[in-house]
């Protein structure tokens, strides 16, 4: 497992309001699961769980390195 965090100054930007657990199946399909206090969302394949996957990626892209990451969890 590799945490990444997302520093402060990405508040504005973040894509996500809510946790999002992503999924890859074997055959490369890709299921998104949100709730909120009312229900869950799954969304299996589709627009909405390819532009999450998108969103996911650009989150990770944005998030500190592996190394910056342990680096701010050792001085905390």
């Amino acid at each position: 497992m590799t945490i990444q965090i997302a520093p402060y100054s990405l508040a504005e930007e973040l894509p996500f309001t809510m946790m999002v657990t992503l999924l890859t199946m074997s055959d490369r399909a890709v299921l998104a699961y949100s709730e909120c206090q009312l229900r869950g969302f799954l969304e299996r394949g589709g627009d909405t769980a390819r532009a999450w996957e998108k969103d996911y990626h650009q989150l990770q892209v944005e998030a500190l390195s592996k190394g910056a990451t342990l680096e701010l969890l050792r001085k905390a």
